[in-house]
């Protein structure tokens, strides 16, 4: 880390957000690095999803919290190809991972053509043997652990959209999570809640389910959707939580019960 990173405003500001300690924040941005040099060294960090990321710094709390701050301090910036680049990563990156990177453009160059080669009108190879043209192939795309079945696209205002219109009760029950969300002190927005629209109908696919058990989380007082990836919401019948005050209470009136 260089001199004076720990005086930097997004430092503190990441380290307020994270209610952790400095050497907390430098070890966590230190393993960022780490990982990004080792892992991607092109600094496409998002080719990874939330948890995968969290593992890497061994981050103990919520993954999407975690990636959330790091955009909002900017230490990461959103990215429509690999959805999450390490800022400024090609600037401020090690040498040795500048080294390699421009030995692998000079590779990927390839030598100058000379007398013994042939002429320099050989034909190309054809476009469909090109390797670009094959699924997938690019190292660069977003990796996503949960199977999307409906796919969500990512809106830049700083919220997902489904592609299909949603019914205004779903629309208004998602609006009650994301406040209950905001009242726990976590901010669904962005990657955030990009990650939790995707688990959700990954889980529960038909939208009237997937409401009833948005209302099931926030009445449990949940901080996270809960759904166990159970479609058949079998979940739903399990009986609530007591608190702890809730317990002495029925303890008291038991004992008067018996009492009586």
């Amino acid at each position: 880390m260089k001199v004076g990173t720990t005086e930097l405003i997004k430092f503190l500001k990441l380290q307020r957000r994270l209610g952790q300690s400095k050497i907390v924040i430098v070890g966590l941005l230190e393993l960022l690095w780490q990982g990004t040099a080792k892992n991607c060294p092109d600094g496409d960090i998002g080719r990874f999803d939330n948890e995968d990321i969290a593992a890497m710094v061994d981050w103990p709390g919520d993954s999407d919290e975690l990636i959330c701050a790091l955009i909002d301090c900017k230490w990461l910036d959103e990215n429509e190809d690999s959805r999450l680049l390490v800022h400024d990563w090609l600037d401020h990156c090690p040498s040795f991972v500048k080294g390699n990177l421009k030995q692998r453009e000079m590779r990927k160059d390839g030598p100058k053509d000379s007398p013994k080669d042939g002429p320099k009108d050989s034909p190309k190879d054809s476009p469909k043997d090109s390797p670009k043209d094959g699924p997938n192939d690019s190292p660069t795309k977003p990796i996503l652990s949960y199977p999307i079945t409906n796919p969500i696209q990512f809106n830049p205002s700083g919220g997902a959209a489904l592609p299909n219109t949603r019914t205004n009760e779903f629309l208004k029950s998602w609006e009650r999570w994301k406040a209950h969300s905001l009242e726990n002190g976590k901010r669904v927005s962005g990657i955030a809640e990009e990650t939790q629209l995707q688990k959700l109908f990954s889980a529960i696919p038909n939208e009237a389910d997937a409401i009833k058990a948005i209302e099931f989380s926030i009445e449990r007082n949940a901080r996270n959707l809960i759904t166990n990836g159970d479609s058949s919401l079998s979940f739903l019948d399990r009986p609530p939580k007591l608190t702890k005050q809730q317990k002495v209470q029925q303890a008291i009136a038991a004992m008067k019960a018996n009492n009586e």
